[in-house]
């Protein structure tokens, strides 16, 4: 076991030998097969919870469709078994997670000095913690403010909204991923700010731009309805400004641990024979 966990440690260990193409190609598709083994692999254990994550996602519209106001209808007779297959797809890539980050760190890490390897592993585990928390925010306050604000409208216009099954649970899942992804922006700037491509002034300067780009990420990864979008856009703009003064203080403290430079030392003096004076003549007689 310890000698299976010593070659586990070496793969990801630093190797700065220049691998051939063909073999770096090989390697690379090695690694897109384990991938989608573990995929798989997940797949079907999550192909069992079907049901269970038909509950969970329908949670925040339940109280509407307990009620009669939203009604859930299958269109088709195939769009149930087109459901069946999202959802385990979308549940097994989350629980092959894991093994996903060793089959690809293993590919990845070997190229990676000491001094990034440091910050990407302080980071990683900071971005698990981001999507789980953006994933909760979407589900636990986004989902059921975006369903009583939509509803609120078809309320009084009158009658009853018929939602496709299919499209019900790709909207509620489209807003729980769009969230896990766009809650990793902090990553990706504090990532560029320790590896010095970017800095607290450049993420001020350029503040007003940035969040015109975020209302257009939001855009994006969300439902086609503004309630969905302005929900995510705020938070993001909230990140974006702890990411300038997180870089701002961890600027301050590099310039405080940097030593001061010592004085220029006295250039020193030739302890051979003083050097002839040079006379143009002038003097003599």
């Amino acid at each position: 076991m310890l000698q299976k966990l010593k070659s586990l440690t070496k793969r990801f260990g630093y190797d700065d030998s220049e691998m051939p193409f063909l073999e770096h190609l090989e390697e690379f598709r090695k690694t897109v097969i384990r991938s989608a083994i573990a995929i798989v692999i997940g797949m079907a254990i999550c192909a069992y919870f079907v049901p269970w994550l038909t509950d969970v996602l329908r949670e925040p519209a339940q109280q509407y469709i307990d009620s009669g106001q939203i009604l859930l209808q299958h269109p088709e007779v195939t769009s149930g078994f087109k459901m069946w297959v999202t959802l385990a797809l979308w549940g097994g890539i989350l629980i092959s997670m894991p093994a996903l980050m060793v089959i690809i760190g293993s590919f990845i890490m070997p190229g990676i000095k000491k001094t990034e390897r440091k910050i990407f592993q302080r980071v990683s585990g900071f971005s698990g913690i981001l999507f789980i928390f953006g994933v909760l925010l979407g589900y636990k306050v986004t989902l059921p403010l975006a369903m009583k604000i939509m509803w609120g409208f078809t309320d009084k216009l009158g009658g009853e909204a018929i939602w496709n099954y299919q499209k019900f649970i790709g909207f509620t899942l489209q807003v729980l991923l769009g969230f896990g992804v766009a809650f990793q922006l902090p990553i990706i700037i504090i990532l560029l700010g320790k590896l010095g491509f970017l800095d607290s002034a450049q993420l001020k300067e350029k503040r007003r731009h940035v969040i015109v780009g975020l209302f257009v990420v939001a855009m994006l990864l969300t439902p086609p309805d503004i309630t969905t979008q302005v929900l995510m856009a705020v938070p993001l703009i909230l990140l974006y400004e702890f990411c300038i003064w997180f870089l701002y203080f961890t600027e301050g403290k590099k310039k405080n641990k940097q030593p001061e430079e010592a004085p220029d030392e006295p250039a020193e003096k030739d302890s051979g024979d003083p050097e002839p004076e040079i006379t143009d003549g002038s003097n003599e007689e």
